[in-house]
């Protein structure tokens, strides 16, 4: 880690907030990477996650997923369902972690409803199977 901040690859690792008791961005992002395990799928939203996590440190086998050059909100979280659904179907026990807003969130929400309806990596979590399709439709 000393040598990816001399190099200027990553910012400086806060330890704990700065100034008063809210909770920064320069602090919330730093404490990520150490909270990252070495196989997981990170997802970040178009924006301020994605901006966020940038510079972060990633464990070395962590896959990192963002779209940062269309601004195409909303797309992070099919992104997830998929890439959930690839390592399972990989035979990876691989976590999907996403970062997203409640407005991207709001633009595909039916899509978190679609994840049910599919036998994927919420199965190891003894999740009800569920066999009805979810209709996404455009507003």
């Amino acid at each position: 880690m000393e040598e990816k901040i001399k190099a200027g690859h990553v910012d400086k690792v806060y330890t704990a907030p700065q100034g008063g008791k809210e909770i920064k961005h320069d602090w919330l992002w730093s404490r990520m990477g150490g909270w990252f395990n070495d196989t997981d799928i990170i997802l970040t939203e178009t924006g301020t996650s994605s901006f966020g996590l940038t510079n972060v440190p990633l464990p070395p086998k962590a896959t990192y997923i963002a779209q940062i050059l269309w601004g195409s909100i909303g797309w992070s979280v099919g992104a997830a369902l998929g890439a959930a659904l690839a390592a399972n179907e990989a035979k990876e026990e691989r976590r999907t972690v996403l970062f997203v807003g409640d407005g991207s969130l709001q633009l595909v929400s039916p899509l978190p409803f679609s994840a049910l309806t599919v036998d994927g990596p919420r199965d190891r979590y003894d999740a009800p199977k569920r066999s009805l399709p979810i209709p996404i439709r455009p507003q």
